[in-house]
């Protein structure tokens, strides 16, 4: 951690395991009519390479901050693939299509304000993720961008404590809104209530569009939390 011209810096370097595993996709044969083609899959979890950065700034009632990686190694699933010479065959006509991987590094960055207004923190951020070399067969966009807005409110000196996260995904345009309720019985004891609220679809119009919030749309939630501490 260093101080830059009254900002609070770091640098940062990560060499990690993906936590995605990646499929490498895999189908022998054309197929023919009333006959599909063999689909083959070898998930495998890939390493990554991780070079990042932090800053932050107060200024007045405002605090900004930043961050920003450079992911080097990522691979991405593809949505079309290319046909190939099988090389576990004499014939050089007998091709194989592979539906795989493509390895591409890309960036990833997120900027945010943290307010109090009325008594309540308010906290609103922008994300972002760019793939350098795209190409058009990637399922994931070239850009994908997520806002986010979180809120929080204490009544009654802090005895009631009210929180709203509200997530939207500007490309897939899907919904997450996390209500939360906490109430402070006394020193050992509290109860809270909330839910998970999701909006979107599941996927996209072409195979192996998949929306990660929209998988869950018919399956919101609400939950009840107890606390005893001691």
């Amino acid at each position: 951690m260093r101080q830059i011209g009254g900002w609070d810096t770091s640098l940062s370097y990560f060499y990690t395991w993906d936590d995605f595993p990646s499929a490498f996709r895999t189908v022998f044969g054309l197929g023919e009519f009333g006959v599909s083609p063999e689909v083959a899959f070898n998930p495998r979890h890939t390493r990554l390479r991780i070079v990042g950065t932090t800053f932050s700034k107060g200024i007045e009632s405002l605090v900004f901050n930043g961050e920003a990686a450079f992911v080097h190694g990522k691979m991405f699933g593809t949505r079309f693939g290319r046909f190939n010479p099988d090389p576990d065959s004499d014939d050089p006509d007998d091709l194989t299509l592979t539906l795989g991987e493509i390895q591409r590094d890309y960036w990833k960055y997120a900027l945010s304000v943290d307010w109090r207004v009325f008594g309540a923190d308010l906290s609103l951020q922008v994300q972002q993720q760019y793939i350098l070399g795209y190409q058009s067969e990637i399922i994931q966009d070239r850009i994908d961008t997520v806002w986010g807005l979180f809120i929080r409110r204490e009544f009654f000196y802090g005895r009631l404590l009210l929180e709203m996260l509200t997530i939207y995904f500007v490309n897939d345009r899907d919904l997450l809104l996390r209500p939360k309720a906490t109430y402070q019985l006394n020193d050992a004891f509290k109860v809270a209530v909330g839910a998970d609220i999701f909006h979107g679809e599941i996927g996209g119009p072409l195979p192996g569009e998949f929306h990660f919030v929209g998988f869950f749309k018919n399956n919101d939630r609400v939950y009840l939390e107890l606390t005893y501490s001691f």
